[in-house]
């Protein structure tokens, strides 16, 4: 749980983050301040990161069991009875993982592995060669060059552009 939860969350909800950043401090923000501002965000989590431990599953999977059991230990911050308990479930799950070699043919191995991967193919590539990135950078630029004919600013208009998109 400790390590599949923010990986599902990036995973899932990653695109909706990204436009509320960009799109909202963008239109407010020099290019070299909001470039400044963007990497500072990769800064931090770069050090941050330094800090974290491994995970027990990576030293289960290379057979350390006593590092495991520090880094569960650490991650839990539980006593020592509920951190064997979840460090055997989490050995099991490794045997488990071991045991079943999968390949690149796993992908697609059924009809509707086939049909979820050739949708996914599709929604990227009509993403890519739709147009909307250029037209999503350059909205702004584009509204303010159309005139002073509307109801609110052309960067508020990107703004509600953007949260359309996650929509």
């Amino acid at each position: 749980l400790v390590v599949r939860l923010p990986l599902y969350i990036h995973l899932i909800h990653s695109h909706i983050h990204t436009f509320s950043f960009s799109y909202i401090l963008g239109p407010m923000l020099s290019y070299f301040n909001f470039a400044l501002v963007s990497a500072s965000i990769n800064i931090f989590f770069f050090i941050a990161f330094l800090f974290q431990p491994e995970s027990p599953y990576y030293y289960l999977m290379r057979n350390d069991v006593d590092n495991a059991s520090k880094a569960l230990s650490w991650l839990l911050k539980a006593d020592e009875d509920e951190t064997d308990k979840e460090l055997e479930l989490m050995r099991k799950s490794v045997e488990e993982d071991r045991q079943k070699k999968a390949g690149w043919k796993d992908l697609v191995a059924t009809p509707t592995d086939r049909k979820a991967l050739l949708i996914r193919f599709l929604i990227g590539f009509v993403r890519q060669f739709c147009g909307i990135i250029p037209i999503s950078c350059y909205s702004t630029q584009t509204l303010k060059a159309a005139g002073d004919s509307f109801i609110i600013s052309p960067d508020n208009c990107t703004i509600i552009m953007g949260i359309m998109m996650v929509i």
